[in-house]
């Protein structure tokens, strides 16, 4: 009692040498003001005014419900503590009543910041959340100025053992499209949502800090990551009692799958743009599908494979076919040769034939005359003094990649 008039004294004298009016009374919670709870050492005295907190000591508790005035603009977050971060681990607790214990909120920026209201000394474990929801006395309900972004929940335990709990920072500010599994478009507000720990995901064993999520409240200690409470329940993704929700993949085998086109033989392994959707929703690539090929590189038929991930599970496959290409066999020929019509005659290198794919066979339209591996024959008995026009038609076979070819080309044979 003597501590308590000591802290009322003080009060007082600072509210005078401000030139306050009036001495706003404490509020209901000030019944424990002067009792120092043996667990953690926390001065349990609280104030009804924000001006009259800040003379506080720095190890003081103050309940958050009197540290933000009504006319401040704020937001109303909830926040489930788990089982493990009552009884015992709560400094708060009578030995008796797990209602008795208390969560502990925490900002460092913003109006009404703990480094503001305990000055230049230790401001952690912040404030504590007196108020629980009235359908689930585990879940603690706050209200914060709307200019804080950053929040730590906690068992208001000061002394960093393993009896102390913690959340990893809870962002006000909502999540961009991608940072949270639950939100893949992104969520712009977390007002009037639910942070609700992983306790399966412990990042730091000793501290006890968790991951986490916001979640959309639905009433009657009812959670869930659809805004629609209907949309919810007809997916079976609403929680409750502190459970951690688990996306609820989704089957990509009956979505839409189009830009699939046959492609040509380049040497090189082919791929697809492809859109995938989920009725109007477009998917993203490497976020909510991958793909797989095989036997893509080749001419004949390849397979893409779309796996589902994130929130979708499942394949399709597809096929799309790789043509040949075009057989790139190039030709030259000597435009004119000699020939003697008294005996065979042979030119080397009469056609040359170059980049051909497959084998490479000639024809010409004169019996007498043939060309082999790019060698002129001419046969005995050639008319002398005549000059013959001779087709060669070279054709190559193409194979697995190219398709066959055929050129023909003119070359005339002067016979002496």
């Amino acid at each position: 009692m003597r501590k308590f008039k000591k802290t009322l004294n003080i009060l007082l004298s600072l509210i005078m040498v401000i030139g306050a009016a009036a001495v706003m009374p404490f509020s209901s919670s000030a019944a424990v003001g002067g009792e120092v709870d043996i667990y953690s050492g926390f001065d349990r005295t609280f104030a009804a005014d924000a001006q009259a907190i800040a003379p506080l000591s720095p190890t003081a508790c103050i309940d958050a419900a009197d540290v933000v005035p009504s006319s401040s603009k704020t937001m109303t977050l909830r926040f489930y503590m788990p089982e493990d971060w009552r009884g015992e681990n709560n400094p708060y607790y009578d030995g008796e009543n797990l209602s008795s214990c208390r969560a502990g909120i925490y900002w460092w920026e913003g109006s009404f910041n703990c480094s503001d209201f305990y000055g230049s000394g230790e401001s952690w474990p912040g404030y504590s959340i007196s108020e629980t929801d009235k359908d689930d006395g585990n879940i603690f309900v706050v209200k914060v100025p709307e200019d804080v972004e950053r929040v730590i929940f906690n068992n208001l335990v000061k002394s960093n053992d393993y009896s102390r709990r913690m959340t990893q920072d809870a962002d006000l500010t909502g999540y961009l499209p991608d940072d949270n599994e639950f939100y893949p478009d992104g969520l712009n507000s977390v007002d009037n949502m639910i942070f609700v720990p992983d306790t399966t995901e412990t990042h730091d064993y000793f501290s006890g800090t968790y991951a986490g999520s916001w979640f959309y409240y639905y009433g009657g200690g009812k959670y869930g990551a659809y805004s629609n409470r209907y949309e919810a329940e007809a997916n079976g993704a609403v929680f409750s009692g502190g459970a951690f929700p688990e996306i609820k993949q989704k089957s990509i085998e009956d979505f839409t799958v189009s830009g699939i086109n046959s492609k040509t033989y380049s040497g090189k392994e082919k791929t697809q743009n492809i859109t995938v959707k989920d009725g109007d929703k477009i998917l993203a690539l490497n976020t909510d599908y991958t793909v797989t090929y095989k036997n893509n590189k080749n001419a004949g038929t390849a397979t893409l494979t779309i796996t589902g991930t994130g929130g979708y599970t499942g394949t399709i496959t597809k096929t799309f076919r790789i043509k040949k290409a075009e057989n790139p066999m190039k030709v030259s020929i000597k435009k004119s040769v000699k020939a003697d019509s008294t005996k065979k005659t042979t030119i080397k290198n009469a056609v040359t034939v170059t980049k051909a794919q497959g084998k490479v066979s000639y024809k010409t339209d004169n019996k007498k005359v043939t060309v082999q591996n790019g060698m002129l024959t001419a046969a005995k008995g050639l008319k002398k003094g005549k000059t013959y026009k001779v087709k060669i038609t070279v054709t190559a076979k193409g194979n697995k990649n190219f398709k066959s070819s055929k050129l023909v080309k003119t070359i005339s044979i002067k016979v002496k």
